[in-house]
Protein backbone atom coordinates (compact mmCIF):
# COMPACT_ATOMS: atom_id res chain seq x y z
CA UNK A 1 0.00 0.00 0.00
CA UNK A 2 1.27 3.33 -1.31
CA UNK A 3 2.12 6.13 1.56
CA UNK A 4 -0.43 9.11 1.27
CA UNK A 5 0.65 11.70 -1.26
CA UNK A 6 3.63 9.35 -2.38
CA UNK A 7 4.44 7.87 -6.07
CA UNK A 8 3.41 4.39 -6.61
CA UNK A 9 6.54 2.13 -7.05
CA UNK A 10 4.57 -0.51 -8.17
CA UNK A 11 3.04 1.04 -11.21
CA UNK A 12 7.03 1.79 -12.07
CA UNK A 13 5.99 5.61 -12.28
CA UNK A 14 8.38 7.70 -10.40
CA UNK A 15 8.11 11.71 -9.70
CA UNK A 16 11.20 14.11 -11.04
CA UNK A 17 13.80 14.67 -8.75
CA UNK A 18 17.23 17.07 -9.18
CA UNK A 19 18.35 14.44 -7.72
CA UNK A 20 17.14 11.43 -9.93
CA UNK A 21 17.81 13.46 -13.35
CA UNK A 22 21.60 13.89 -11.92
CA UNK A 23 21.94 10.20 -11.34
CA UNK A 24 20.47 9.37 -15.06
CA UNK A 25 22.90 12.03 -16.79
CA UNK A 26 26.14 9.88 -14.36
CA UNK A 27 24.54 6.59 -15.91
CA UNK A 28 24.87 8.36 -19.71
CA UNK A 29 28.06 9.42 -19.18
CA UNK A 30 29.56 6.14 -17.83
CA UNK A 31 27.73 4.09 -20.55
CA UNK A 32 29.65 4.86 -23.81
CA UNK A 33 27.18 4.77 -26.36
CA UNK A 34 26.42 7.22 -29.48
CA UNK A 35 23.94 9.23 -26.81
CA UNK A 36 27.04 10.27 -24.36
CA UNK A 37 27.24 14.27 -24.07
CA UNK A 38 30.14 15.90 -25.43
CA UNK A 39 31.71 19.23 -25.36
CA UNK A 40 32.93 20.93 -28.71
CA UNK A 41 36.28 22.71 -28.28
CA UNK A 42 35.25 26.13 -29.55
CA UNK A 43 34.21 27.13 -26.41
CA UNK A 44 37.53 25.93 -24.87
CA UNK A 45 39.19 28.10 -28.34
CA UNK A 46 37.96 31.22 -26.89
CA UNK A 47 38.36 30.66 -23.45
CA UNK A 48 42.91 30.16 -24.47
CA UNK A 49 42.38 32.76 -26.79
CA UNK A 50 40.54 35.69 -23.86
CA UNK A 51 43.10 34.23 -21.70
CA UNK A 52 45.70 34.93 -23.40
CA UNK A 53 44.52 38.70 -24.36
CA UNK A 54 44.33 39.50 -20.11
CA UNK A 55 47.76 38.16 -19.87
CA UNK A 56 48.93 40.47 -23.10
CA UNK A 57 46.95 43.08 -21.18
CA UNK A 58 48.26 42.57 -17.60
CA UNK A 59 51.46 42.69 -19.45
CA UNK A 60 50.50 45.98 -20.90
CA UNK A 61 49.25 47.58 -18.03
CA UNK A 62 52.61 46.66 -15.99
CA UNK A 63 54.63 48.40 -18.95
CA UNK A 64 52.55 51.33 -18.46
CA UNK A 65 53.05 51.32 -14.97
CA UNK A 66 56.48 50.96 -15.45
CA UNK A 67 56.64 54.28 -17.48
CA UNK A 68 54.75 56.00 -15.41
CA UNK A 69 57.06 55.52 -12.51
CA UNK A 70 59.45 56.67 -14.74
CA UNK A 71 57.90 59.50 -15.61
CA UNK A 72 57.67 60.74 -11.97
CA UNK A 73 61.46 59.68 -11.22
CA UNK A 74 62.30 61.71 -13.99
CA UNK A 75 60.29 64.99 -12.66
CA UNK A 76 61.97 64.48 -9.65
CA UNK A 77 65.42 64.28 -11.51
CA UNK A 78 64.78 67.66 -13.48
CA UNK A 79 63.85 69.55 -10.45
CA UNK A 80 67.01 69.22 -8.56
CA UNK A 81 69.87 71.62 -9.74
CA UNK A 82 68.27 75.12 -10.55
CA UNK A 83 70.73 76.39 -12.09
CA UNK A 84 69.07 77.27 -16.55
CA UNK A 85 72.08 74.95 -18.07
CA UNK A 86 71.35 72.11 -16.20
CA UNK A 87 67.76 71.75 -15.56
CA UNK A 88 68.25 71.79 -19.81
CA UNK A 89 70.62 69.29 -19.75
CA UNK A 90 68.76 66.68 -17.59
CA UNK A 91 65.39 67.44 -19.09
CA UNK A 92 67.35 66.28 -22.70
CA UNK A 93 69.04 63.42 -20.58
CA UNK A 94 65.63 62.28 -18.69
CA UNK A 95 63.40 62.22 -22.24
CA UNK A 96 65.79 59.88 -23.93
CA UNK A 97 65.87 57.25 -20.60
CA UNK A 98 62.08 58.03 -20.35
CA UNK A 99 60.94 57.48 -24.10
CA UNK A 100 63.59 55.16 -24.90
CA UNK A 101 65.51 57.20 -27.67
CA UNK A 102 69.45 56.84 -28.86
CA UNK A 103 69.64 60.76 -29.09
CA UNK A 104 67.53 63.73 -27.64
CA UNK A 105 68.14 67.77 -27.61
CA UNK A 106 66.23 70.21 -25.89
CA UNK A 107 66.74 73.79 -28.38
CA UNK A 108 65.84 77.22 -27.11
CA UNK A 109 63.78 79.58 -29.20
CA UNK A 110 64.79 83.21 -29.62
CA UNK A 111 62.95 86.29 -29.91
CA UNK A 112 63.93 85.86 -33.78
CA UNK A 113 62.61 82.50 -34.01
CA UNK A 114 65.35 81.01 -34.15
CA UNK A 115 67.38 78.28 -31.67
CA UNK A 116 69.54 80.30 -29.58
CA UNK A 117 70.75 77.74 -27.48
CA UNK A 118 70.84 73.93 -28.58
CA UNK A 119 71.32 70.90 -25.65
CA UNK A 120 72.04 67.62 -26.09
CA UNK A 121 72.67 63.86 -25.89
CA UNK A 122 73.36 60.51 -27.24
CA UNK A 123 76.33 62.05 -29.40
CA UNK A 124 79.36 61.59 -28.82
CA UNK A 125 81.78 65.03 -27.64
CA UNK A 126 84.11 64.46 -30.74
CA UNK A 127 81.63 63.80 -33.50
CA UNK A 128 79.76 67.16 -32.17
CA UNK A 129 82.92 68.89 -33.17
CA UNK A 130 83.51 67.09 -36.17
CA UNK A 131 79.99 67.89 -37.23
CA UNK A 132 80.68 71.78 -36.58
CA UNK A 133 77.88 74.88 -35.90
CA UNK A 134 74.91 73.60 -33.33
CA UNK A 135 71.66 73.72 -35.21
CA UNK A 136 69.93 77.19 -35.66
CA UNK A 137 66.23 75.49 -36.15
CA UNK A 138 65.90 74.75 -39.88
CA UNK A 139 64.07 71.74 -41.68
CA UNK A 140 62.26 69.68 -39.45
CA UNK A 141 63.43 71.58 -36.36
CA UNK A 142 62.12 75.07 -38.09
CA UNK A 143 59.03 72.92 -38.42
CA UNK A 144 58.00 72.37 -35.12
CA UNK A 145 59.19 76.34 -34.58
CA UNK A 146 56.48 77.64 -36.81
CA UNK A 147 53.64 75.22 -35.87
CA UNK A 148 54.70 73.89 -32.63
CA UNK A 149 52.02 70.49 -32.55
CA UNK A 150 53.51 67.13 -31.98
CA UNK A 151 55.71 65.49 -34.72
CA UNK A 152 56.42 61.71 -35.29
CA UNK A 153 58.07 60.17 -37.85
CA UNK A 154 59.17 56.71 -38.44
CA UNK A 155 61.50 57.58 -41.39
CA UNK A 156 63.03 60.97 -41.27
CA UNK A 157 64.31 60.85 -44.56
CA UNK A 158 61.15 60.04 -45.87
CA UNK A 159 59.45 63.47 -45.14
CA UNK A 160 59.95 66.29 -47.59
CA UNK A 161 60.44 69.01 -44.73
CA UNK A 162 63.61 67.62 -43.94
CA UNK A 163 66.84 69.36 -44.66
CA UNK A 164 68.92 66.41 -44.13
CA UNK A 165 72.41 66.33 -42.07
CA UNK A 166 75.39 67.86 -41.72
CA UNK A 167 78.71 65.45 -43.13
CA UNK A 168 79.78 63.72 -40.37
CA UNK A 169 76.58 63.77 -38.71
CA UNK A 170 75.26 60.15 -37.18
CA UNK A 171 72.20 58.96 -39.06
CA UNK A 172 68.63 58.69 -37.78
CA UNK A 173 65.92 57.36 -38.81
CA UNK A 174 62.95 58.18 -36.40
CA UNK A 175 62.11 61.31 -34.65
CA UNK A 176 59.26 62.53 -32.20
CA UNK A 177 59.13 66.34 -31.26
CA UNK A 178 57.08 68.05 -28.81
CA UNK A 179 56.78 71.60 -27.96
CA UNK A 180 57.31 73.20 -23.97
CA UNK A 181 55.06 75.85 -23.33
CA UNK A 182 55.61 78.18 -20.37
CA UNK A 183 51.74 79.67 -19.98
CA UNK A 184 51.26 81.54 -23.38
CA UNK A 185 54.88 81.40 -24.57
CA UNK A 186 56.75 78.53 -26.59
CA UNK A 187 60.52 77.80 -24.83
CA UNK A 188 61.71 75.31 -26.78
CA UNK A 189 60.96 72.16 -28.55
CA UNK A 190 61.92 68.33 -27.31
CA UNK A 191 63.81 66.52 -29.93
CA UNK A 192 64.08 63.04 -29.73
CA UNK A 193 65.77 60.25 -32.48
CA UNK A 194 66.41 56.52 -33.16
CA UNK A 195 63.56 54.68 -30.42
CA UNK A 196 65.76 51.77 -28.88
CA UNK A 197 62.02 49.80 -29.15
CA UNK A 198 62.07 50.39 -33.66
CA UNK A 199 59.80 53.15 -33.67
CA UNK A 200 57.94 55.87 -31.93
CA UNK A 201 54.62 54.85 -30.71
CA UNK A 202 51.64 57.12 -29.34
CA UNK A 203 52.38 56.00 -26.13
CA UNK A 204 55.76 57.74 -26.63
CA UNK A 205 54.23 60.94 -27.77
CA UNK A 206 52.12 61.15 -24.33
CA UNK A 207 55.39 60.19 -22.51
CA UNK A 208 57.09 63.17 -24.01
CA UNK A 209 54.07 65.82 -23.61
CA UNK A 210 53.97 64.84 -19.97
CA UNK A 211 57.63 65.54 -19.33
CA UNK A 212 57.48 68.80 -21.36
CA UNK A 213 54.96 69.52 -19.00
CA UNK A 214 56.63 68.75 -15.63
CA UNK A 215 59.47 70.32 -17.29
CA UNK A 216 57.99 73.49 -17.52
CA UNK A 217 57.98 74.22 -13.91
CA UNK A 218 61.68 73.69 -13.56
CA UNK A 219 62.54 75.96 -16.32
CA UNK A 220 60.21 78.66 -14.72
CA UNK A 221 61.85 78.24 -11.60
CA UNK A 222 65.42 78.12 -12.93
CA UNK A 223 64.82 81.89 -15.00
CA UNK A 224 62.79 82.93 -11.96
CA UNK A 225 66.31 81.97 -10.09
CA UNK A 226 68.67 83.40 -12.77
CA UNK A 227 67.00 86.70 -12.44
CA UNK A 228 67.00 86.88 -9.13
CA UNK A 229 70.96 85.94 -9.13
CA UNK A 230 71.33 88.41 -11.28
CA UNK A 231 69.07 91.07 -10.03
CA UNK A 232 71.08 90.20 -6.86
CA UNK A 233 75.03 90.69 -8.29
CA UNK A 234 73.72 93.82 -10.04
CA UNK A 235 72.41 95.53 -6.33
CA UNK A 236 76.05 94.27 -5.29
CA UNK A 237 77.80 96.07 -7.94
CA UNK A 238 75.62 99.15 -7.18
CA UNK A 239 76.35 99.19 -3.75
CA UNK A 240 80.58 98.67 -4.35
CA UNK A 241 80.22 101.49 -6.39
CA UNK A 242 78.21 103.86 -4.21
CA UNK A 243 80.34 102.98 -1.42
CA UNK A 244 84.18 103.58 -3.68
CA UNK A 245 82.33 107.00 -4.46
CA UNK A 246 81.33 107.84 -0.95
CA UNK A 247 84.72 106.47 0.64
CA UNK A 248 87.28 109.94 0.80
CA UNK A 249 90.01 109.64 -0.72
CA UNK A 250 93.12 111.62 0.57
CA UNK A 251 95.16 112.05 -2.29
CA UNK A 252 92.87 112.88 -4.88
CA UNK A 253 92.67 116.49 -5.01
CA UNK A 254 89.47 116.93 -6.95
CA UNK A 255 87.69 115.04 -3.46
CA UNK A 256 85.83 117.99 -1.20
CA UNK A 257 86.76 117.90 1.95
CA UNK A 258 84.40 119.17 5.09
CA UNK A 259 84.35 122.48 5.36
CA UNK A 260 83.56 122.03 9.16
CA UNK A 261 87.03 120.04 9.57
CA UNK A 262 89.54 121.94 11.81
CA UNK A 263 87.21 124.41 13.05
CA UNK A 264 87.47 123.58 16.45
CA UNK A 265 91.20 123.26 16.42
CA UNK A 266 91.47 126.88 15.51
CA UNK A 267 89.34 127.86 17.97
CA UNK A 268 90.69 126.37 20.55
CA UNK A 269 94.40 127.39 20.37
Amino acid sequence: MNAPGGPDRASGDQLYSPLAAEQARADVGTTGDAGALTFPDLPRLELDQLSGQVVERAHGVLGTQGRLCGLRRATLVITGDPALPAVLHRIADAARELVGARYAALGVIGPDGDLVEFVHVGVPADVVEEIGPLPQGKGLLGVLIEDPRPIRLDRIGDDPRSSGFPPGHPPMAGFLGVPIRIRDEVFGNLYLADSTRGQFSAEDVELAIALAAAAVAAIDNARLHQAARSRGEWLQATAAITRQLLSPDPTDPTHLTDPTDGVGRVGGQ
